[in-house]
């Protein structure tokens, strides 16, 4: 990695020797570098010092920010193909191959027109709506004083429903040093999981997902939020 304050008329070298880095992205005070077969690596410092950020062993192949979300594509050795995304500046990463035939190694990424498109080994071009991919959205930062998860609304739906759930920052009057995973899928009548909505780490506060039911038949579903001991399931049902 070398960088210039000269608008390249010299560089100097600043970490990752020996790495074939594919893609750099930033967001906020963080660079992220993509490389190969080595994962992600980050700096908050200007590369001063850069740790390891997830996929070890990946070939992460491409990077690209939409505010403070980082999604990056991965592929080349058979492991972990597709797309993933962060919202904690490359702290942990999500999966967000939903909707592919299967997942395909992903070589470059595009934002436009409120879509993220993907160019793909031997798959051709996909794109999603960007707010499909990002799923979950925060609609309120006060802190509630109990976990809750609401009915969803429309119901019945056709094809899609808004979920909404709160987190909150303490369990029996005891603040909580840290959030765990908060995991909200939702099942068929038979108890199926069908799609993982959230499985991730969230602050305090109030949300709402949307659930995108186009490619599955009518009839009942449930949902569950799980978190912190914390477990509730409510039905719905789709109505074509």
């Amino acid at each position: 990695m070398f960088y210039s304050t000269n608008t390249g008329g010299s560089w100097t070298s600043i970490g990752l020797t020996n790495q074939y880095i594919n893609s750099l992205t930033t967001s906020g005070m963080n660079i992220i570098a993509a490389t190969n077969y080595s994962g992600l690596y980050r700096s908050t410092n200007n590369g001063g010092i850069w740790v390891n950020s997830g996929f070890p062993g990946y070939y992460v192949s491409t990077l690209i920010t939409n505010g403070s979300l980082i999604f990056a594509g991965t592929g080349g050795n058979g492991t972990g193909y597709g797309i993933y995304m962060s919202t904690d500046f490359g702290g942990s990463w999500i999966n967000r191959n939903q909707g592919f035939n299967f997942p395909p190694a992903v070589y470059a990424l595009l934002i436009a027109n409120n879509y993220i498109f993907a160019g793909t080994d031997t798959q051709s071009v996909w794109r999603r709506a960007l707010p499909d991919i990002i799923g979950i959205k925060q609609i309120s930062e006060i802190v509630p004083s109990k976990y809750s998860l609401s009915q969803n609304y429309p119901n019945p739906f056709n094809p899609t429903s808004i979920i909404r759930f709160q987190i909150p920052n303490s369990e029996n009057g005891k603040l909580k040093t840290e959030n765990g995973i908060v995991s909200l899928k939702v099942f068929d009548i038979i108890g199926k999981e069908v799609v993982t909505l959230v499985n991730e780490k969230l602050s305090p506060g109030v949300y709402e997902v949307t659930f995108d039911g186009g490619k599955l038949a009518s009839g009942t579903y449930f949902y569950r939020l799980t978190t912190n001991g914390f477990s509730e399931t409510k039905k719905m049902l789709m109505i074509k």
